[in-house]
């Protein structure tokens, strides 16, 4: 598991324990990731879209035009995760990176 590839994770978000995909960002432990939410509704207005008709969205492995919730990074433990979705990559890994001072 390497920053930004995107994970299925059973993890609390919103009051939801809901298989979803998540971003991780940065591996703090051998057991424990820090990771942002990906969600096909942006709920407070801030996040960055995947858009599904960009020529990099295939490599993410979503099958929609999706947000990466950025407000908050969540820590989930390695049994969380479910399996490999996919990553991001080219320009939208640069396009991500810059919009979160990352």
């Amino acid at each position: 598991m390497r920053p930004f590839e995107i994970y299925n994770a059973a993890a609390e978000f919103k009051g939801c324990t809901d298989l979803r995909p998540w971003l991780i960002v940065q591996q703090r432990t051998p057991e424990l990731f820090a990771c942002f939410p990906i969600s096909g509704e942006n709920y407070s207005g801030i996040g960055f879209q995947l858009q599904s008709d960009h020529p990099d969205f295939g490599a993410t492995g979503l099958q929609k035009t999706c947000y990466i919730l950025d407000e908050a990074l969540f820590e989930l433990p390695i049994s969380a995760f479910k399996r490999r979705r996919g990553k991001l990559a080219g320009e939208l890994l640069v396009l991500f990176k810059e919009y979160a001072g990352l």
